[in-house]
């Protein structure tokens, strides 16, 4: 099928990289970093109506250590994905012999574990460093505060910075992380703001919004709510069809949250990042690599920054992009970065065909250990086992990204290997859903077409080709046009749409080879048809193709020694081809009447192309042979057997008969003949000769169930 050519998008890996992750010096460069984990804090009162707190102290320590250089800290919503992927439980993560699995996981070299305890209006909260690999606390990072819960940002501030001094953190790193904390703002407002980011983590952008905003009635100088605000609407804007409540005006509430929140902290990420996206999708790309860089400027580690940076950047190819993290010092372990170094690894693939898929595919495969819930990750490994031809796995992969998110990638990604698989009646409404929120996409209409054309639905797949070609001219809808023609007896506009798909292709490209091919294939004249075949010959990718096509002209012109020359060629240079069913058929009917031009006085070839013949239902081109094969052979029963099931098959009852008499003269115990011989008895209503048959055969074999159960029919 011609469409099969059309391939999702995405793909791979350049030449260039001697390791296929990463290079000894990334490598060196990442493992310098310290890397810690910041674990909820433990509820030691136990009241419900403190569990937000669990989150607020782990929130603003991650925030204070991610100041720090030389310091890298698991961002929160992964945290969060990898505790429910492990199923852990606070007594889990509580525990310093439990929570290493997590830091582990991560790659950190410690664990930061905290408990707080509340009673009445009073607040006391601990912290400590456990090391992953050992277990053991770091005595000297034990830090403890005290205080009321209505105090409860400065309690934050306080902890934050006995932690920092405790970890032997310069001045002047403690007083950034101070200033990113913000300003004051009330326990019920942090309250509000848990809630926020907890909702957005979780892309529920409409309500982390209305949380943000109660935060801001409560605390209207809250930076963070602000910011968290700001990206909440930048959010919707980039994806406004992903998101319910999506607004106009999503990009413009977007930048004045942002501007507000920084001018009253200048180093908040979220609001850069806010901004960022809000410039990268009106197109002010410069701009918002601007805002980006003003983020890795104070947070170089900045996943967020460094994931929007690449996508800006990413036509500059996975080299560019390698040696840029290698500048920035990214952390090749973290999943976002790996997941959008693989994406750029596959997209150069499908451009240059170069590259090893393998490492593209490692690196998604780690992305989604750490985030199995992410539709990201199945969706591009879907598109990997495509180019690899594993159909059914893009199948599984792609049914993966769909059931955890709905949108118009998944579902256009399972509607094509649907559509690959033959599974037209899944992929039709998946394209249907498709085309109503995207009815200028051409591709769609391409497969909503050649699924009408399979169905038999002329009409209907006229329409979709000539809506594609409308939206984008391209040689796939043309020629699938040029079949419709072809098949409603007009060769002059056939031939039209052919010429046309010339026209759109690309010189010495796979698709004008395959047009050439066509050509010769709609041809009746045989000389035009080796001119064309000839032309396409040049794309050796399709060479096997053009050799079939080959010998069956010359075996059509009745140079069967030639056509099998071809054959035996694609049995050398092609050997899946040669594999296929139907490949294996044409090969023996080539090598079968070769056989006989060159023995033809050898009964059995005549005798086999006959069978082949009758098995392909060619009655007229099967007689013949088995004529023949009779002459040659007249004291063969086999060959006599077989020219008797022919003529039962074709009615020719009295001539049946003669050859099962014939076989059954020369070999008495030939059951089968004998069967054959009293079934056509039957058909001529002589019961008795057939019942002389039977008997025949069950004084043989007494056990006999077929001949059993006939005698007992003609009996009654």
């Amino acid at each position: 099928m011609l469409l099969r050519s059309l391939t999702f998008f995405v793909v791979a890996l350049t030449a260039g990289l001697a390791n296929p992750l990463l290079s000894p010096r990334v490598f060196a460069q990442t493992q310098t970093q310290q890397r810690l984990v910041v674990m909820p804090f433990e509820n030691l009162s136990q009241q419900t109506s403190d569990t937000w707190l669990q989150e607020a102290f782990a929130d603003s320590l991650t925030l204070a250590l991610a100041q720090v250089s030389g310091i890298q800290v698991m961002e929160r919503s992964r945290l969060k994905q990898v505790l429910k992927d492990l199923s852990f439980t606070q007594s889990d993560w509580a525990e310093q012999n439990g929570a290493p699995q997590v830091g582990k996981l991560y790659g950190a070299s410690e664990m930061v574990l905290g408990s707080f305890q509340h009673h009445g209006n009073q607040l006391q909260v601990s912290v400590r460093l456990v090391n992953v690999e050992t277990g053991q606390i770091r005595a000297e990072s034990i830090a403890q505060v005290q205080g009321q819960m209505d105090n409860l940002f400065g309690l934050q501030q306080d902890l934050a910075r006995q932690l920092l001094t405790r970890l032997n953190v310069n001045s002047q790193s403690q007083a950034q992380a101070q200033s990113i904390l913000g300003n004051q703002t009330t326990t019920a407002a942090q309250e509000w703001f848990i809630q926020a980011e907890e909702a957005r983590h979780n892309i529920q952008m409409q309500e982390a919004i209305v949380a943000y905003r109660a935060a801001l009635n409560l605390s209207p100088q809250y930076p963070r709510a602000l910011a968290g605000m700001a990206l909440a609407h930048a959010t919707r804007f980039v994806r406004p069809d992903f998101y319910p409540g999506s607004l106009p005006e999503d990009g413009d509430l977007a930048m004045q949250a942002a501007q507000q929140a920084l001018r009253l902290t200048p180093q908040l990420p979220e609001a850069y990042l806010a901004q960022a996206h809000v410039h990268a999708k009106r197109g002010q790309t410069e701009t918002a690599i601007q805002d980006i860089q003003q983020i890795l400027d104070f947070s170089p580690q900045n996943t967020d920054a460094l994931l929007l940076l690449l996508g800006l950047e990413k036509r500059k190819g996975p080299d560019a992009m390698l040696t840029r993290l290698e500048q920035l010092k990214a952390d090749f372990n973290d999943p976002w970065i790996a997941i959008r170094l693989a994406t750029v690894m596959i997209e150069e693939y499908v451009q240059t065909n170069q590259g090893d898929l393998n490492a593209a595919k490692r690196l998604l495969l780690d992305a989604q250990s750490q985030l199995p819930q992410n539709f990201t990750v199945p969706f591009y490994l879907a598109q990997l086992a495509q180019i690899e031809r594993d159909w059914k796995q893009a199948e599984v992969y792609s049914e993966q990204a769909y059931q955890l998110t709905e949108n118009t990638s998944t579902i256009l990604g399972l509607a094509q290997i649907k559509f690959l698989l033959n599974k037209y009646d899944q992929a039709k409404p998946l394209l249907q859903k498709y085309v109503k929120s995207n009815p200028k996409h051409a591709i769609s209409y391409m497969y909503l077409g050649s699924i009408a054309k399979d169905q038999g639905d002329y009409p209907q797949a006229r329409q979709h080709f000539q809506q594609a070609i409308r939206l984008k001219p391209d040689p796939h809808a043309y020629v699938e046009l040029a079949f419709l023609e072809k098949q409603a007896n007009r060769p002059a506009e056939m031939q039209s749409n052919l010429q046309q798909a010339l026209k759109v292709s690309t010189p010495g490209s796979r698709d004008e080879a395959r047009v050439f091919m066509l050509i010769g294939d709609y041809s009746d004249d045989p000389q035009v048809q080796q001119q064309y075949y000839d032309r396409a010959y040049t794309y050796a990718p399709i060479a096997h193709e053009i050799d079939l096509r080959r010998a069956q002209l010359a075996f059509k012109q009745g140079n069967d020694a030639e056509a099998l020359q071809y054959l035996q060629r694609i049995l050398e240079q092609a050997p899946a081809k040669a594999k296929e069913q139907r490949f294996q058929s044409f090969y023996r009917l080539v090598y079968l009447r070769n056989a006989l031009n060159q023995e033809p006085t050898n009964a059995m070839f005549a005798n086999d192309l006959g069978l082949w013949y009758q098995q392909d239902q060619s009655p007229e081109l099967a007689q013949p042979y088995f004529e023949k094969a009779v002459q040659l052979g007249a004291q063969n029963a086999g060959i006599l057997y077989n020219a008797g099931t022919f003529a039962l098959e074709q009615q020719h009852l009295e001539q049946a008969v003669s050859f099962f008499q014939r076989a059954t003269a020369l070999d008495p115990g030939y059951i089968k003949a004998w069967y054959n011989l009293a079934l056509t008895y039957q058909m001529q209503a002589k019961n008795d000769r057939a019942l002389q048959a039977l008997a025949q055969i069950l004084q043989r074999e007494p056990q006999h169930v077929a001949a059993q159960q006939l005698k007992a029919s003609l009996s009654r």
